[in-house]
């Protein structure tokens, strides 16, 4: 070492000799008890404990639940019940996907289907087409077999025919007996008869209305009248 460098270390050593002494003249030696007091109350501080996470906790719970060994092992199990617990999840999750894609598929088809058969033309009804005769006819043969209640369900096409044939109504195969009603003259004396008959008929052939031999009889002497009175 030259005579620079011992200078140097000569320097140095005179400064941390006089630093030392400093020190030791102006700061007391602490005592052991309070330096263990100092420790332990800087380690129950929660501020310099170790933090855990969500994940954490939840693995240490399933340790203790399982009575697994805090070690790798229990870990390791924990991390594979974990894992399965997260695939079945997701294999249901895609189930129930996919029964609410092929239940939203079945539901369109449906109303699709549906939407095709309401815009699909329907075979003409045999009251459709048929004249008043032939509605008294078959009136008359429903009558004989006992079907009285779908004898009287005729009956009202019968006078909107009968009564179409004296320019009164006209009549049309997607009309109710409503509109009939509210399409008969208002000025028209028997329009409240017609009123009557027509709810009688709403009664009888699609209510709870009781629909025997008397019940027809007495629904097609009103029929007869409705016509007739059309007529004159």
């Amino acid at each position: 070492m030259g005579t620079g460098g011992w200078i140097r270390a000569g320097a140095a050593a005179f400064v941390v000799a006089w630093c030392g002494g400093w020190a030791r003249a102006d700061y007391a030696r602490p005592d052991p008890p309070a330096v263990r007091q100092a420790i332990r109350d800087i380690l129950d501080d929660s501020r310099f404990q170790e933090h855990t996470t969500f994940a954490d906790r939840l693995i240490e719970w399933l340790l203790s639940l399982l009575d697994l060994p805090g070690d790798g092992t229990g870990v390791a199990w924990v991390g594979k019940l974990l894992m399965w617990a997260l695939l079945v999840a997701g294999v249901l999750a895609l189930l129930l996907l996919v029964w609410y894609l092929v239940r939203g598929l079945l539901e369109m088809l449906t109303k699709r289907s549906s939407l095709v058969e309401s815009a699909s033309p329907r075979a003409p009804r045999f009251e459709d087409t048929a004249s008043y005769p032939q509605l008294r006819e078959r009136i008359a043969q429903l009558a004989r077999q006992g079907e009285y209640r779908e004898a009287v369900r005729l009956m009202m096409a019968a006078a909107v025919r009968g009564l179409e044939a004296a320019g009164i109504l006209r009549f049309h195969p997607g009309k109710t007996n409503g509109e009939y009603v509210r399409e008969f003259p208002a000025q028209d004396q028997r329009r409240g008869e017609f009123r009557a008959f027509a709810l009688a008929i709403d009664g009888v052939a699609y209510g709870d209305d009781a629909c025997g031999p008397g019940e027809y009889e007495g629904m097609l002497n009103r029929m007869q009248q409705v016509v007739d009175h059309g007529t004159r």
